[in-house]
């Protein structure tokens, strides 16, 4: 009885530990596939990458900007695009600011609209259609 019982909850740990393989196959191949078409170096790849979080973790620890603004930083080949919402000229300049100050930056496409920023519901529906799109 206490052998079946033992198999049973290693069996058990071993599914329950399995559980999220899947997820992370199609996830490898998908990222895979997108290295392979991407034309850029991986180092390159990296490095923008790295532009991007870094950029978005600065401009986001500043709290007005964080609360008057919601931008959307993509980098390719070290050139970065900025784009979304600021709800006035000085939040858009201080992002940009932010943005400027990195070395490895070579260029920036400020696109950053002074309105008011687009709603969490509205970012959702553009996300799905872009999905889609995709």
């Amino acid at each position: 009885m206490m052998r079946k019982t033992c198999r049973a909850l290693a069996l058990l740990g071993t599914v329950a530990a399995l559980q999220g393989c899947g997820g992370l196959i199609i996830a490898g191949a998908a990222g895979g596939a997108t290295l392979a078409a991407d034309r850029r170096a991986p180092d390159t790849m990296l490095q923008d990458q790295a532009i991007e979080l870094d950029a978005t973790n600065r401009i986001y620890d500043d709290a007005e900007l964080r609360s008057g603004t919601h931008i959307n930083v993509t980098s390719i080949d070290h050139n970065v695009l900025l784009t979304g919402e600021a709800r006035t000229e000085a939040l858009k300049q201080r992002a940009v600011a932010i943005v400027k100050a990195f070395d490895d930056v070579r260029y920036i496409s400020d696109e950053i609209a002074v309105a008011e920023p687009a709603s969490l519901a509205t970012r959702s529906q553009d996300a799905w259609l872009t999905a889609k799109v995709k």
